[in-house]
């Protein structure tokens, strides 16, 4: 749940805006908090929203996931009889987006609210788009609900560049756009009332700037808007998951610790780069800076400090990894081929790798002999019993969802070649 509550049937229907399910538990999980004059959150499962009263209307800084839609409008009707006006999209994540369907058309003449984003939104969304089946089931979400096209997403009709400044109700937002997690992400600062929405930019663990099964993250324009939002001066941020922080020295000090975390990594891989240190040396080298040790939200709960360095890698540099024979690298399948043969056969290497102490090693030995005998029962039993005893330990989600998966893939191959599926404890 990153923060908030945790909700099954919500992580796996983010796009369906019809799954009783998901939409039922939006509804009992929601949560409204009221955090400064006329200023809520809404907590839901996993994702907040953030809504403010201004006397021309509701204005909203994200909308949720398509199930959370319903309770997001009844919701609204609970604290206020006005109108939405705004819904500004701090980006256009499925968990952050789709809700708005819901209150399209909504007001008293029937208008939709005005729904802001960046201009990258309408690129980045129509890339997802483009790629919907695969983006959807990248991301565990039920393959049948993925969109088929904007009709079945959430398309703003206001867009801008940099920095948009909304005088609304005679409220002033403003809306700054910052690189970070996503191209088109942004945060949102109500001057008048001293809170700040900091969107993805900040969650109480380390930053999830390294997740190698998404599109590239900007590790340094994500620090230095950290750093930005610090000099803000806000005495309220609502991060959109986890628990809003309500004391202005606590969130300087939480800005600036997460800033100086991503600023640090993309520095000490840009030095190394110059130095000449080799690309496949160079996350291994990469640490979390000292001084931040030992506080409560540098836990690699999603992605790794190396994982991180990887992302600035692929930021800056080609796809090659400095080691020549990876250039014009032999088929996988072949290079398994050789390492079985080397072993003294696939019986060899699978004892090698059971019996290897280190697990990384182990699972490492272990794909070799897949990739060389992808329907041998013993590989597949072995493959199985090593990353599943990878995943008892302490692997951040990304790592540990890779794993998962290969653990689903495994046993669906062996069921449909009908062999026993593999005992474990």
């Amino acid at each position: 749940g990153f923060g908030n509550n945790f909700s099954r049937a919500i992580a796996n229907n983010m796009y369906s805006r019809e799954n009783a399910a998901a939409i039922s538990a939006a509804k009992q999980g929601l949560t409204i908090k009221q955090v400064a004059p006329r200023s809520w959150v809404f907590e839901f499962p996993i994702v907040n929203v953030a809504v403010f009263e201004t006397d021309a209307g509701l204005v909203l800084v994200d909308s949720g996931y398509a199930p959370a839609g319903i309770a997001l409008r009844d919701g609204l009707k609970e604290i206020s009889d006005k109108a939405v006006h705004s819904i500004i999209l701090t980006h256009f994540h499925v968990d952050h987006a789709l809700g708005a369907w819901a209150l399209l058309n909504s007001g008293e003449g029937g208008e939709s609210p005005q729904i802001i984003a960046t201009n990258t939104f309408l690129r980045e969304q129509q890339r997802d788009l483009d790629l919907a089946p695969y983006m959807t089931t990248r991301t565990h979400q039920t393959l049948d609900t993925a969109p088929k096209g904007w009709e079945d997403v959430v398309r703003p009709n206001k867009t801008f560049d940099n920095e948009l400044e909304l005088s609304i109700g005679g409220e002033v937002f403003v809306v700054k756009a910052a690189r970070a997690e996503t191209a088109d992400q942004l945060y949102v600062y109500a001057k008048n009332r001293g809170v700040l929405v900091n969107a993805d930019y900040y969650q109480r663990f380390v930053p999830n700037a390294g997740n190698g099964r998404r599109p590239q993250r900007y590790v340094a324009e994500w620090g230095s808007a950290l750093m930005d939002m610090a000099a803000l001066g806000a005495r309220v941020m609502v991060p959109m998951h986890g628990p809003v922080i309500q004391d202005q020295t606590e969130i300087v000090n939480r800005l600036t610790a997460h800033g100086t975390l991503l600023l640090s990594v993309d520095e000490k891989v840009k030095a190394a780069l110059n130095q000449g240190v080799p690309e496949y040396l160079i996350p291994e080298g990469i640490e979390l800076p000292q001084t931040l040790l030992g506080r409560d939200d540098v836990d690699e709960l999603y992605v790794s400090v190396q994982d991180i360095a990887r992302m600035v890698l692929h930021q800056y540099t080609g796809w090659w990894n400095d080691v020549p024979s990876e250039w014009d690298a032999p088929a996988y399948q072949d290079r398994g081929r050789e390492i079985v043969a080397l072993s003294g056969g696939v019986e060899k290497l699978v004892e090698r790798a059971t019996a290897n102490e280190d697990i990384r090693t182990a699972c490492w030995l272990i794909d070799f002999a897949r990739f060389a005998e992808p329907d041998n029962e013993l590989v597949l039993n072995a493959a199985y019993k090593l990353y599943l005893d990878r995943l008892r330990g302490d692997e951040p989600l990304q790592e540990a969802l890779v794993y998962v998966d290969l653990l689903v893939g495994i046993r669906a191959r062996m069921k449909r070649l009908g062999f026993s599926l593999p005992q474990t404890n």
